[in-house]
């Protein structure tokens, strides 16, 4: 399990370090709302805490360790997240399509 420690004011939401967790097949608890939560819950890749909260980081982290068998399950979801949505052999000629097309 790996650990998204953003800050609701950070300017960067959704970090390089994202794509990395998930291709290792490693699911993420995150700080993070928006876009990130969206595809986390969709893919069941993850779980999330409430920023600046111990107490909800230690009950995030908790879920994993009373069941073992969520982060493989979880793992083995974030690596298909990865591979749908960030795999550069797939998302590079998709963009290159849509900014084609903006002409």
């Amino acid at each position: 399990v790996t650990i998204n420690p953003i800050l609701p004011e950070s300017f960067s939401a959704l970090p390089s370090k994202v794509g990395e967790y998930l291709a290792a097949g490693r699911p993420i608890i995150s700080s993070v709302r928006g876009e990130l939560e969206n595809m986390l819950i969709e893919y069941d890749a993850g779980a999330f805490y409430v920023a600046r909260s111990p107490e909800s980081l230690a009950t995030s982290m908790l879920s994993y360790i009373q069941n073992p068998e969520k982060a493989l399950i979880q793992g083995k979801n974030a690596r298909r997240l990865a591979e749908d949505l960030f795999d550069r052999d797939r998302t590079y000629p998709k963009m290159a399509r849509f900014i084609e097309d903006l002409q």
